[in-house]
Order: C-alpha cells, then sequence, then structure tokens
C-alpha cells in the first residue's frame, strides 16, 4: 500500500495567505483508517483544501464517479487558484508600479530640493561676493578719497607756505627799498647841508 501527499506549487501561502491544496494518491487502494488519520494530520497542521485522488493502472483504465469528481473538483479548484494567483500578481505588479512611482517622486523631490539647496547655496555665495566686493570697491574709493585730500592739503599747505614766502620777500624788499630810500634821503640832506655850511659867514 502506498499513501502520497503533493502539494500543488501555483498557490504558495506567500501569494493567497494560505496553505495550499492537498493531494491525496491511492485512496482507493489504501485502508480507510490510514485515509482518515492522514487527512485528520493535515488538517491539524492547517491544510483545510484536501482532495481524494485514485490512480488509473493498466488494469484500471477508468475512475469511479466520486473520484472524477474529486479529481474535476481539484482542477476547479487549480483553475480558481490560478486565476486568483494572477489576479494578484497583476495587482501587485500594480502596486510595486505605485511604490516606484512613489518612490520616483521622492528621489525627484528629493533631488529638486538637493538642487535647490545647491542653488541657494550658490546664490548667498554669489551675494556673499558681491557685497565683498562691493565693500572692497567703497575702501578704495575711500583710501583713494583719503589720499586725494591728503594730496590736497599737503597742496594747499605748500601753496601758503610758498604765499607766506612770497609776503616776506616782499617785506624785506619793502625795507630794503625803504631803506635805500632814506640813505639816499639822508645822502641828500647831508650834500644839501654841506653846501649850506660851505655859503655861510662869520659876523
Amino acid at each position: 500500500m502506498r499513501k502520497l501527499i503533493r502539494i500543488s506549487g501555483h498557490a504558495p501561502p506567500s501569494v493567497l495567505g494560505r496553505y495550499p491544496v492537498a493531494i491525496i494518491t491511492h485512496v482507493d487502494v489504501a485502508e480507510k483508517n490510514h485515509v482518515e488519520n492522514l487527512k485528520t494530520v493535515l488538517q491539524v497542521s492547517g491544510v483545510s483544501d484536501i482532495f481524494e485522488v485514485a490512480n488509473l493502472t493498466a488494469e484500471k483504465i477508468a475512475l469511479e464517479e466520486p473520484y472524477q469528481h474529486s479529481l474535476l473538483s481539484l482542477l476547479e479548484r487549480c483553475m480558481t487558484d490560478g486565476d486568483e494567483t494572477l489576479i494578484f500578481k497583476h495587482y501587485q505588479r500594480k502596486e510595486q508600479q505605485r511604490k516606484k512611482a512613489i518612490e520616483r517622486r521622492r528621489e525627484e523631490k528629493r533631488r529638486n530640493q538637493e538642487e535647490e539647496r545647491i542653488a541657494e547655496e550658490r546664490r548667498q555665495m554669489a551675494d556673499r561676493e558681491f557685497i565683498e566686493r562691493e565693500n572692497q570697491m567703497r575702501r578704495e574709493f575711500e583710501e583713494q578719497r583719503r589720499a586725494s585730500e591728503r594730496e590736497r592739503e599737503w597742496a594747499e599747505k605748500q601753496e601758503r607756505e610758498r604765499q607766506e614766502r612770497e609776503r616776506d620777500r616782499r617785506y624785506e624788499e619793502s625795507i630794503k627799498k625803504v631803506e635805500a630810500e632814506k640813505q639816499v634821503e639822508i645822502r641828500r640832506i647831508m650834500e644839501a647841508n654841506k653846501k649850506n655850511e660851505g655859503g655861510c659867514k662869520i659876523m
């Protein structure tokens, strides 16, 4: 006597969320209590869909009607599970595509935010450089203004000193001229006095 159990592989628990179907073969040659014990073990293990199938042999080329019904039920169940699996896979792919689309949008958002952050940092850096250049230009302009002011003050000082020297020179020349004129006048007076003294008589 042989007892075989085959678990169909087209609908794993991870897909449909339940145990796959169980098929007990050779039930036509197995003892009844063995089949029942096996069904109990399967049910305790969590398998709820159990199909009893007889085997065809050279001597037995046709199945009894109960086993035909059981085989048809098994085929129907397999087709139903296949349809459910196909539908599940379809929605699973849809869900994966949706998640990928969400992830792409998130990644695109992160990339845009990163690009915006970099652009903002570059803009702030450009603003700082512009302000620094403007301040540098102001400092240079102020330095040039101060230098021009110093040059102007130095030129004004030189001009004042020149004017003072020129006044002193003219003053000295005026004094010398006056002194010279006085000397000339004194000599003229002295000469005139000498002439008058020469012409006087003693009485």
